[in-house]
């Protein structure tokens, strides 16, 4: 399907021994970013929500007697400081992309041919704030864009994504992103060889 050359058997050798590294976990001294460590956060006790027992009786009562919560706000029953953090949410995906489209001096025609990506599915992300992609999607922009390692893993968690050391396609994007790897066919090259999904 591609054609080899000296400059993509280097590349694949490096995919190899990074691939090899990561599953035999002597990548834990060189994570740059210490989330692949295999390292799982401790996870703090959740602070106790504040009782406000006046108020809580008074909306039972008012249960009692009528059968509903009409009382009930979500600002009287989240708990103390989800409202605040519900209204300071960061921005989408969608406004993400075309920020750095923007800060970069790209054009979208660009983007979206880099990324081997139709027109048509480039103007849904435009158009809709709350655009979800796929993984492969947010993986493809982060290399169309050319972003630096911490730019791309931003991104994808804007999608709601990680790149995980159980996934040999995580792996790979990871290899790609930490060594400034942004051709996008490079990337479906090493992709193709480890039987791992195309990205565009």
């Amino acid at each position: 399907m591609f054609g080899r050359r000296k400059k993509d058997d280097a590349l694949l050798d490096g995919v190899r021994r990074y691939v090899d590294s990561v599953y035999v976990g002597e990548l834990r001294e060189s994570d740059p970013s210490g989330m692949f460590c295999g390292q799982m956060p401790q996870a703090s006790a959740p602070a106790p929500m504040a009782v406000r027992t006046g108020q809580a009786s008074d909306e039972l009562a008012d249960f009692e007697t009528t059968g509903s919560f009409e009382a009930i706000t979500l600002e009287t029953a989240a708990p103390p400081g989800l409202v605040e953090q519900l209204y300071q949410l960061d921005e989408s995906f969608a406004q993400t992309v075309l920020r750095l489209i923007d800060e970069r001096g790209m054009r979208d025609a660009q983007v979206y041919k880099r990324a081997n990506m139709s027109r048509q599915l480039f103007a849904k992300i435009r158009k809709d704030d709350g655009y979800r992609p796929t993984k492969k999607t947010a993986c493809v922009l982060a290399f169309a864009l050319q972003l630096n390692y911490e730019d791309a893993i931003m991104l994808l968690r804007r999608a709601g994504f990680a790149l995980s050391h159980s996934s040999k396609f995580d792996v790979i994007v990871e290899y790609c992103l930490l060594n400034g790897i942004h051709d996008v066919n490079q990337v479906n090259m090493v992709l193709y060889e480890f039987d791992q999904p195309l990205l565009g």
